[in-house]
């Protein structure tokens, strides 16, 4: 059983969180989370709005080409899209992600060349009619 004071700062620390959810979800952004709204999944998108997508395209020194998933280069998709601005201005940093590639797959080719591309899925009455990609940066060995 809860003394007297202790009920008292229970109330009081409830009292606060409270207090930092309200504020938090009127006047907060992402990194006050858990007490601000979780901006990411915080909207929704019409049925029939462009789908943008990233895709990592490389070339292995057998002139063949794959479509890799950051996952295999150890990153999660967040985590590249937060450096993309970087990686643009400067497209070496596209080094470190084919060494870790070539790190986590020993027995794959070697990668000459190495792409970070931005498509858009355009839809009409939600599917797809059309597909626009960009080279956004490109690494070469």
């Amino acid at each position: 059983m809860l003394t007297h004071r202790g009920r008292a700062i229970r109330s009081l620390v409830t009292a606060a969180a409270l207090v930092l959810l309200l504020f938090g979800t009127i006047w907060g952004e992402d990194d006050v989370f858990p007490f601000g709204p979780f901006k990411m999944y915080a909207g929704t998108a019409r049925i029939d709005d462009p789908v943008p997508t990233m895709q990592f395209e490389a070339e292995t020194e057998n002139g063949e080409v794959l479509d890799l998933r950051s996952l295999q280069f150890g990153l999660r998709p967040a985590e590249v899209e937060g450096q993309l601005e970087r990686v643009r201005t400067d497209p070496s940093l596209l080094e470190d992600m084919v060494a870790a590639y070539e790190r986590l797959n020993p027995d794959a080719d070697r990668l000459v060349a190495f792409r970070v591309m931005h498509g858009t899925y355009h839809l009409e009455n939600e599917r797809p009619v059309d597909y626009v990609e960009e080279v956004l940066a490109e690494w070469r060995r």
